[in-house]
């Protein structure tokens, strides 16, 4: 089937399922991210400093559903450092050793091309209890931007997982991957973000909360292609992290991550022109927090 068929069908399908499932069944949430170790989109290609009193911000908000032990349905808005704006609805099944799922994907307001479609997928297999392997794959359709018209753009991300269960924790080493890339009246800006890192997820049943630590490399980049030269403002940052997940009971929920940069440092044309411990006193960050709701608990305790 092409692609220009399926996702109109796999679009109306879902917005139906999503507007027939009952309010008590959902799961609500919304966070808010903030930090420093990144560039701002208005950035200039003659800005060759990085001292890291920039706060690019974003925010997201989900809803997902349960279908059955099986299926599961999830829609969620973000606003991403990199990606800019962008929506997706993914419906999922899940077996024993595996578990798959696709929808459509959308990139919103992002330029003058107001809507970006695409499509959004997952996959993992799983030997339960002793080790997985996951991919996730977010794509907008389009043509080479070389050949586009101003204000035209791609959105790409993919996630790779794989790692091993030991008790009470999930040890596992990923690969994030983010590209942003537009098409301008003087050429083309692409923002990238690519991360390395080891997680360990700590979990113990009959406990309200879950630790995860994090150790990694991120770069975060943003090329200027023009037709006459190319310039790329490039950072790289030594990453510890821990996400915490409370659960205050079976309705309220609360995320806070806080990622700190060890040690930064200046790539391609930045190498060597950033301060020596840029961010207010000398910090580097980025910090989420988020709110989960539980409306069926919510909604059955009352």
């Amino acid at each position: 089937m092409k692609r220009t068929l399926l996702f109109p069908i796999l679009s109306a399908a879902l917005f139906i399922l999503f507007a027939h499932l009952p309010l008590s069944a959902l799961e609500i949430g919304s966070g808010y991210r903030i930090g420093n170790i990144g560039f701002l989109t208005d950035r200039s290609s003659d800005n060759l400093s990085f001292d890291g009193l920039d706060f690019p911000w974003g925010i997201y908000a989900y809803i997902e559903h349960d279908i059955s032990d099986e299926v599961s349905i999830e829609a969620r808005y973000d606003h991403d450092l990199i990606l800019r704006n962008n929506l997706y609805s993914i419906i999922s099944y899940k077996g024993n050793f595996f578990s798959m799922g696709v929808g459509p994907y959308f990139g919103l307001f992002n330029s003058s091309q107001v809507i970006k479609p695409g499509i959004s997928s997952r996959i993992t297999l799983e030997y339960p209890g002793v080790a997985f392997i996951s991919f996730r794959g977010d794509n907008t359709f389009g043509r080479s931007l070389a050949s586009s018209d101003s204000g035209q753009y791609v959105q790409e991300r993919n996630l790779i997982q794989t790692g091993f269960y030991v008790p009470n924790a999930r040890v596992f080493l990923q690969y994030d991957d983010k590209v942003y890339s537009e098409r301008t009246s003087g050429g083309e800006i692409l923002d990238s973000f690519t991360q390395y890192s080891l997680h360990t997820d700590i979990f113990k049943k009959n406990t309200p909360f879950r630790i995860e630590l994090i150790f990694g490399y991120r770069n975060i980049s943003r090329i200027f292609d023009t037709d006459t030269a190319q310039s790329k403002h490039s950072v790289g940052t030594l990453i510890l992290g821990t996400n915490l997940n409370i659960a205050f009971n079976d309705v309220f929920g609360l995320l806070m991550n806080l990622d700190s940069g060890l040690f930064t440092f200046g790539l391609e044309d930045l190498s060597g022109n950033i301060t020596n411990y840029p961010g207010p006193g000398g910090y580097m960050f980025e910090a989420t927090t988020g709110l989960s709701l539980n409306l069926d608990s919510l909604l059955s305790d009352s």
